[in-house]
């Protein structure tokens, strides 16, 4: 039988834990998030190596604590808080982040949205007693409802909702390079003992063109800050987008050679033209320029 007033009783002991750990990384990190609430998070940290079998030890028992709350679900707790635990990474010589922007999605079959339009329906009717504010309510839900119900059967939905960012680190070590790792709310820590640079990348919020970029989402306002998407179709984009990129990089490749044969023509034409202007100079030069005797020979 588990011990529901022990997991409580951890519980409440971890989220102790948790505040002074963190409080201690973000006063060491070298770079962290800002949190929709204004706080900082996401710590990244280059752990000094007098500081590093403290770090050790405090991830650990993080562990312990994650591995005995998993066993209870029944709480309720936010898992988040303590998963994913802290990462401290080991043989890094150079550490760069940037920020970069992100989206939370999930894939839903229609039929679920289906039922839970007809569920919103029926409590509109039921708790809207002001007449226009239900009509308004009930156009709206049944709008959504039809453009749903006219998909296919078991049509896969892709929900995406953007406006987050993410910070990301890139790594080397002396046998590898870029290596990448997300700093997740917890942290991300390295062992700071052959950690010769850390530097701030350019920041990747803008520019860069998304698959999603290329698919008209579905007009239904129904999944209240999230744009919905026929997966199909974003799967198939995927697939036109990789194939116009393998072309793109194909072509790059053939002007590359082309760039170089022509620089290779140009060199020679030079050299040519450069040799056919001494010969001419030489040429042009009267006998006696060459030796006041008018010999070549001394």
């Amino acid at each position: 039988m588990k011990d529901f007033a022990r997991a409580e009783k951890i519980y409440k002991q971890f989220l102790e834990f948790r505040q002074s750990f963190l409080n201690n990384a973000l006063e060491m990190a070298v770079a962290s998030d800002i949190s929709t609430e204004g706080l900082k998070y996401r710590p990244i940290v280059i752990v000094p190596p007098e500081y590093l079998i403290k770090f050790e030890s405090d991830i650990a028992l993080w562990e312990k604590y994650a591995a005995t709350l998993d066993e209870y679900p029944e709480l309720g707790t936010a898992r988040r808080l303590f998963h994913p635990v802290p990462k401290l990474i080991t043989g890094a010589t150079s550490v760069r982040y940037f920020y970069a922007n992100a989206a939370a999605q999930s894939t839903i079959l229609a039929s679920n949205v289906i039922k839970s339009i007809q569920i919103s329906i029926r409590q509109a009717n039921e708790y809207i007693k002001e007449e226009d504010a239900r009509k308004l309510a009930l156009d709206g839900l049944e709008h959504d409802l039809k453009i749903i119900e006219s998909l296919p059967e078991g049509t896969k939905l892709r929900t995406r909702r953007t406006g987050y960012t993410d910070l990301i680190c890139q790594y080397d070590t002396h046998t590898e390079r870029t290596i990448p790792v997300r700093a997740s709310g917890n942290g991300v820590f390295f062992d700071g003992t052959h950690v010769t640079s850390v530097n701030e990348g350019a920041s990747r919020l803008n520019g860069r063109i998304s698959v999603y970029d290329r698919v008209e989402p579905l007009p239904i306002r129904f999944l209240t800050g999230c744009n919905v998407y026929i997966l199909s179709e974003v799967e198939e984009m995927k697939e036109i987008m990789k194939e116009e990129a393998k072309e793109r990089r194909a072509e790059g490749k053939v002007q590359y050679r082309i760039d170089q044969a022509m620089k290779r023509k140009a060199k020679k034409e030079g050299l040519a033209k450069d040799k056919k202007s001494a010969q001419v100079k030489r040429a042009a030069k009267a006998p006696g320029e060459l030796n006041p005797a008018g010999s070549d020979h001394k």
